[in-house]
């Protein structure tokens, strides 16, 4: 097989392999969008629902700081949870210097990363550092035209290693954010729940707790009788 059609076999590979990640990404990106979205306006719609319409008579008391604390912590719940998800719906791009940098990816998450891309790696290639830096030297080595054949060949096959490392790390490191994202959707979803449901009962006080003193209407009303 000549080196042309050796290049256009790496080719389809490629463009096969980033268009799976790729399709697997945006369906990633819209399953967070629905499980948000459906938590936002489900809680929109219960905040909406709540009647307000007590509030007013309610001096500064228990209650109504009550109702306050919980509603700033609902809101503030989800604010974070719109922070998460935004992490994970939000596209990034970014190559191995990048990553190599910790840019867009943060060093814990990449070791777990690394784990799933390794395979991708050159012979010899132990970590991404290692891969960044040989790269580099040999472009220049290259540049200079006293570069070894070991040089040569991995300044004409970088680009490819690249595209495909980057191509599998975006893929890993989506799904580990959308796993985590996920388990705190667990988490923040009934503390939500929770915050708007203390919310409506102590904006919406019981009748008697309005007039201040229970009885005080069925008093007057039989007094008038009278």
């Amino acid at each position: 097989m000549t080196e042309q059609a050796v290049e256009s076999e790496y080719a389809k590979e490629l463009t096969y392999y980033r268009t799976s990640t790729e399709k697997g990404m945006d369906d990633i990106r819209n399953v967070a969008k629905w499980i948000v979205g459906g938590v936002m306006a489900t809680a929109g719609g219960v905040i909406a629902g709540a009647s307000l319409t007590s509030m007013g008579s309610l001096g500064w008391e228990w209650r109504l700081q009550l109702a306050v604390g919980a509603a700033v912590t609902g809101f503030v719940l989800l604010g974070l949870l719109m922070w998460f998800a935004l992490g994970v719906i939000t596209p990034r791009s970014y190559s191995l210097k990048d990553i190599a940098a910790h840019v867009d990816i943060t060093k814990s998450d990449w070791k777990i990363v690394e784990k799933r891309v390794r395979d991708l790696y050159p012979a010899g290639v132990r970590g991404l550092h290692q891969l960044v830096t040989d790269a580099t030297a040999a472009y220049v080595a290259a540049a200079k035209g006293d570069a070894t054949q070991e040089e040569k060949q991995l300044a004409a096959d970088y680009g490819v290693i690249e595209r495909f490392i980057v191509a599998s790390a975006k893929y890993e490191h989506l799904l580990l954010l959308f796993k985590r994202l996920r388990n705190r959707v667990f988490v923040l979803v009934p503390l939500i729940a929770l915050s708007i449901g203390v919310f409506a009962w102590a904006a919406n006080p019981p009748k008697a707790a309005e007039s201040g003193v229970p009885g005080k209407n069925a008093a007057l009303g039989l007094s008038k009788a009278d």
